[in-house]
């Protein structure tokens, strides 16, 4: 997998788009048809074209985020195939409104690799400290940190749990 860093600081697979999928979706209007038939349920992988993926990536569940301490706890954020910025703005594809001690925009970022099948997280260099199972991760660096099923992830005053449902077993690879 060929991991980038787009100028807005997102992450994304450049073997599968040639510019940062984030950045082009600025629309957020849908328009995939939702029908399935039979023949589109299929678990071993396929041939996607550069256009279809982009779409279908935005809306393929990777894993869940679920909130055991702070203001949100019980809530769960679901987490998609690519990068998933957590921040407080309206624009993060996992909002935390409740905490200000948690970045506007792009505090850290998720990111599930299909390929790889592997989970990681980057934090923002000018945000206050992320944790994972009570260790600093460090700002010094773009490289991604990676993530396992059940860590325990506190950024600002919440902490949550990852909840995998992509892995060895399944991927929509």
């Amino acid at each position: 997998m060929n991991l980038i860093k787009c100028p807005n600081n997102h992450f994304y697979n450049a073997d599968h788009f040639p510019s940062c999928p984030h950045c082009a979706n600025t629309d957020s209007s849908d328009s995939t048809n939702n029908n399935t038939n039979e023949s589109d349920i299929n678990t071993s992988p396929v041939e996607r074209n550069i256009e279809e993926m982009q779409s279908q990536n935005k809306h393929m569940l990777a894993g869940w985020l679920v909130c055991i301490d702070g203001a949100e706890y019980g809530k769960y954020y679901p987490l998609f195939c690519g990068s998933n910025a957590i921040g407080r703005g309206a624009n993060m594809d996992v909002q935390i409104t409740s905490d200000e001690e948690i970045s506007r925009q792009t505090h850290a970022e998720i990111i599930y690799d299909a390929d790889r099948i592997t989970y990681s997280i980057v934090v923002n260099r000018s945000s206050n400290p992320v944790y994972v199972n009570g260790a600093i991760i460090t700002t010094d660096t773009d490289k991604p940190f990676p993530l396992q099923d059940r860590d325990r992830i506190r950024i600002g005053s919440h902490t949550f749990i990852l909840a995998t449902f992509c892995n060895n077993d399944f991927s929509w690879r």
